[in-house]
């Protein structure tokens, strides 16, 4: 339970990074964009448009909270797959500065 709700903190502070520049609170191409090239990644706004969509479940065009806590989980189960709890413990580390 404890590791649930630091995740939670963690996702909170993350989405709170992405909609700084936001006016609507939410996520859109353009914050998603910005944060994934900080970060290295080049994305197109194709498969920026794409990322959205796969969790937008009020078809807005954006991502609230609640649909960002569906995009870290996804995301999370994608990276651990097939990894041993040592390297699980290294990519907690990297979310967790």
């Amino acid at each position: 339970l404890i590791y649930l709700l630091l995740l939670f903190t963690e996702f909170r502070a993350a989405f709170d990074v992405f909609i700084q520049d936001a006016e609507d609170g939410c996520i859109s191409t353009k914050e998603l964009g910005k944060v994934m090239r900080m970060l290295g990644q080049s994305p197109t706004p194709e498969e920026l448009q794409e990322m959205i969509d796969e969790v937008d479940e009020d078809g807005s065009g954006t991502v609230d909270f609640d649909e960002f806590l569906v995009m870290m989980v996804r995301c999370m189960k994608d990276e651990t797959k097939g990894r041993s709890e040592e390297e699980l413990a290294e990519i907690f580390r990297m979310f967790d500065k």
